[in-house]
């Protein structure tokens, strides 16, 4: 497998994953039914309810999949020991609430029922019949594979190619301290200008005249 295959399936894996786990904050992640005598009602809570700081982890693990694509080698690192502390917290937070899907509901109890304190809320809810989905297990999943992504990175960050030129700070420097650029580098000619440089300061004269003019002149 190449250097660039590898690079390209480490920053997939991290955005894919990431991205999973957003997803598993759109679903239910269970049901709970109230028929009793003094209550009578059907809550369902989603994962952003359940875990809510997966939001957060995922959104950060996107923008690390985007800025692995142009960080340099030193920075690779970084950033992939910061996704892995961000997989490890998906895995964690959903596990929490694939744990004990109770407290998913307590926001909505307290306010259907104006029982304020936990031990009240959880009575309430024992009380119910409680039925979960299988979307907290993806959301572990998905953490587990951020995880993994970012180990990936870290061993084999070193083999992968640098950055193109349209995101580096390196510019060739002639023995004159002038600054050389390629003739079909578009990008850096547009930066040079930018800059105040001219980058047809090294043309031989006459190399950009019109060849029209020149056959008036000799006319």
């Amino acid at each position: 497998m190449t250097a660039k295959r590898l690079k390209q399936l480490c920053i997939l894996g991290t955005l894919l994953a990431a991205g999973l786990a957003m997803l598993t904050l759109t679903q239910p992640w269970a049901a709970l039914s109230l028929h009793t005598s003094e209550f009578e009602r059907d809550f369902t809570h989603s994962g952003g309810d359940a875990g809510t700081a997966i939001m957060g982890l995922a959104i950060a693990g996107l923008a690390a999949g985007g800025a692995l694509a142009i960080a340099g080698r030193f920075f690779r690192y970084v950033i992939a020991i910061l996704v892995v502390i961000l997989g490890v917290g998906i895995t964690i937070a959903a596990a929490v609430g694939m744990g004990d899907p109770a407290l998913g509901f307590y926001p909505e109890v307290r306010q259907f029922s104006g029982i304020t304190d936990a031990a009240g809320v959880r009575e309430i809810v024992n009380q119910g019949t409680m039925t979960t989905t299988g979307w907290p297990v993806v959301a572990v999943v998905a953490g587990i594979l951020l995880t993994l992504a970012a180990v990936a990175t870290i061993v084999t960050a070193r083999h992968w190619p640098e950055s193109s030129r349209k995101y580096s700070r390196t510019r060739l420097v002639a023995e004159d301290g002038t600054t050389v650029i390629p003739e079909d580098d578009r990008v850096s000619q547009w930066d040079a200008l930018s800059a105040g440089d001219d980058p047809t300061d090294g043309d031989e004269p006459g190399e950009h005249d019109d060849p029209r003019e020149t056959t008036a002149e000799g006319k």
